[in-house]
């Protein structure tokens, strides 16, 4: 419910960055009790509930990537810098 109070639970989305706007997730939550299981609104709802998980375990899945690319590129610096000192002694 924090999500609705922080955007302002407006179902009309202006370009305007200082009107409020509904989030996707905000949407289910609002209208979700009320819709009739296995109606066209409620299969709406929950395929935007899918795609809101896609979204946020693509996102996720691509920081992970990230986060290992650059633990291998500071342990690779690390055995260089480490080889360049073994070679100076």
């Amino acid at each position: 419910m924090i999500v609705l109070m922080a955007t302002g639970n407006s179902p009309v989305l202006n370009f305007n960055i200082f009107e409020g706007m509904r989030t996707l997730s905000a949407n289910i939550a609002v209208e979700l009790p009320e819709t009739a299981v296995n109606s066209t609104h409620f299969r709406v709802l929950f395929m935007a509930g899918l795609v809101l998980f896609a979204m946020t375990y693509d996102y996720d899945g691509k920081a992970q990537l990230s986060r290992l690319e650059g633990l291998a590129l500071f342990l690779a610096f690390v055995a260089y810098d480490g080889y360049v000192v073994a070679q100076n002694l």
